[in-house]
């Protein structure tokens, strides 16, 4: 039993573990990732609800991998060129897969409300090293990230037009239930201060399960679910003006979106726990490095409740369609999240730009550039609509650094498949 764990651990950390289920809204849904539900969830946008009175979807997901430090085109080379001193900027290594394998919609007639029902599966995992730690400079109690959930979710989701505040509002609420979350706590300190270096790396790593893992434990399931809500509004704020009728350049809505307000957190008490130690805070003896090393041979058990909550996000954004004849449009988000994952720094920027062109509603393509995830992203997203029959298809290139993220040091693939009438 204990080999069969570390092994998944092993598997879900070395493996591309980001899974967000994809976020269907009740009358529209969107494929790619959480920053899209701000841009892409609009009637005029390239998901018209008018289109359609339900939609049944199959096998929504996607995949991805980023880091800031190697491109592709190094990791195929025979042999890989590293400067060391890029280490100083830290190590961050980000995954990404995620399905949605079904999920329904429903429109009322007149479009003015609807709703929908969706299961998915949800995991996350990161790898951000400290660089003060990989290149021994000197620190003290510096920290790293190193962690990982996985969720089971069940969303029922809805909008609705409220006429007299010319809006739409849409609420989703998720019920999501543990299967996995990882509890880092790693410390790093190095002093040069007096005669000698002195190191101290400090970890300690819960890993959090359904269940006891010890050989001798009874089967008892020991998760609760947790209880989150999104809510969204969108407002034609050009229109109420009177710029769109002055000033047709002027066309633009503008909207908000809140993910995962938690109302209800889920919890898990069943872990197993890695520790360990490096150096002790004595000085470093090279002829005798293995005195310096101090690792638990064998886990840990226990059995500790914790509260377990989903990434938040706020993102505003605006639709903006200067041309009457040129079906383009450009949609600017700028927002924040909050993760708890990154205990040292939780709350990160979320921003970007996209423009979509908009071929009569059966070819949609989207570029975009931008910040989210702590990832930069540079993406393409085609959407081929027939109706009856609607395929998706993305791809996008992803690094912690700008300029890696031109060079092939991560990438993200999503896709899936829509039926409806």
């Amino acid at each position: 039993m204990k080999k069969l764990l570390i092994l998944f651990i092993i598997a879900f950390l070395a493996s591309p573990l980001y899974i967000f289920a994809d976020e269907e809204i009740a009358a529209e849904d969107t494929e790619a990732t959480d920053e899209d539900l701000a841009i892409e969830t609009k009637e005029r946008g390239p998901f018209r609800i008018k289109d359609r009175r339900f939609e049944i979807g199959l096998l929504h997901g996607r995949v991805g991998f980023a880091n800031n430090f190697l491109s592709t085109s190094q990791i195929f080379q025979d042999r890989v060129k590293i400067d060391l001193d890029d280490l100083g900027n830290g190590f961050n290594v980000n995954f990404n897969l995620g399905l949605t394998p079904l999920f329904f919609n429903y429109f009322s007639t007149d479009k003015q409300w609807g709703f929908g029902l969706a299961i998915g599966f949800d995991t996350v995992g990161i790898l951000n090293l400290s660089g003060n730690m990989l290149t021994f400079n000197e620190a003290r109690n510096d920290k790293s990230d190193i962690g990982g959930a996985a969720f089971i979710d069940f969303k029922a989701s809805s909008f609705f037009h409220v006429k007299n505040i010319n809006s739409k509002i849409k609420a989703n609420l998720s019920v999501y239930v543990p299967v996995m979350y990882i509890d880092p706590n790693i410390s790093y300190t190095l002093d040069n201060s007096g005669d000698a270096t002195k190191i101290d790396l400090k970890y300690k790593v819960k890993v959090y399960t359904p269940m006891s893992m010890e050989d001798d434990a009874s089967f008892a399931i020991s998760p609760t679910p947790g209880i989150d809500i999104q809510l969204g509004a969108e407002y034609p704020l050009a229109e109420v003006l009177g710029l769109k009728e002055k000033i047709h350049f002027l066309d633009f809505i503008v909207g908000l979106d809140l993910i995962n307000i938690p109302l209800v957190p889920s919890t898990m008490k069943d872990y197993m726990e890695l520790t360990g130690r490096v150096g002790k805070g004595e000085q470093i003896d090279i002829e005798n490095a293995e005195n310096l090393i101090d690792a638990d041979g064998d886990p840990l058990y226990g059995s500790k409740e914790i509260s377990i909550y989903r990434p938040f996000k706020m993102l505003a954004w605006a639709d903006w369609k200067p041309f009457d004849t040129i079906p383009v449009s450009f949609i600017p988000t700028l927002g924040f999240a909050i993760n708890p994952m990154y205990q040292e720094e939780p709350g990160s920027l979320e921003a970007g730009v996209k423009a979509r062109f908009d071929l009569a509603n059966m070819l949609i393509a989207t570029f975009g550039v931008g910040y989210y995830d702590r990832m930069w992203k540079n993406s393409i997203d085609l959407i081929f609509n027939l109706r009856f029959f609607e395929f998706n298809f993305g791809l996008d290139l992803r690094s912690q650094d700008f300029a890696k993220s031109w060079s092939g040091s991560g990438f993200g693939l999503n896709f899936g498949i829509k039926f409806g009438g």
